[in-house]
This record gives structure tokens, sequence and C-alpha cells, in this order.
């Protein structure tokens, strides 16, 4: 927002919250989409519920825990992409920020 004129920072601002919202939403379903399928592609199969109940609670649990280190990676992932172009953001004008502070 820095390099923005004065008159433009407004519509900065709200391109900034828009892309701000609709990435953090597109980011919410791929982590939701990833936990879910995949504890269900990893879930035993339902025939082991009759025959042998434990291993299959066993399983649906280590299924679900799949899911939820699947997620993790994921977002440790977005992360370190965020942290990676982080380096590459512009620094504000500073010489239109001491000029304006003089002028007043």
């Amino acid at each position: 927002m820095n390099s923005l004129p004065l008159d433009k920072i407004s519509h900065g601002t709200a391109v900034n919250n828009i892309f701000r919202q609709v990435l953090s939403s597109i980011g919410t379903a791929i982590l939701v989409s990833v936990l879910t399928t995949t504890p269900t592609n990893n879930m035993p199969a339902k025939s082991m519920l009759k025959t042998l109940p434990l291993q299959y609670k066993s399983g649906a649990i280590n299924a679900t825990l799949d899911g939820f280190h699947a997620a993790f990676a994921i977002s440790i992932v977005f992360a370190l992409i965020a942290l990676v172009l982080s380096f590459f953001l512009k620094k504000g004008n500073r010489a239109c920020e001491r000029a304006e502070e003089v002028n007043g």
C-alpha cells in the first residue's frame, strides 16, 4: 500500500481485502477437502467392523490422523511459499513519506 499514491490508497485497500477474503476461502476449502478425503481413502474395509471391531477402530483413528497430517503438511507448504514470496515484496517509497511529513 505504501507504493500507491494517496488518492488510490482506498482502492488498493479494497482490492487487498477482496483478495485476502477470496484466497483465504480457497485455502480453507483446499484444507477441508484434504482433511475429509484422506481419511475416506484410508479407512479400513467395512467388513472389519463386524469381525475385528478394535482393529477397525484403530484403523479409523489412524485414517483420521492421516487426514490431519496431510492438512497440516499442506498448510506448512502454503506458509513456506508465503515466506519465500515475502522476500520479494517492495519497500514503500520513503521519499514520498518524508515529503508528506514535511509538508504536513
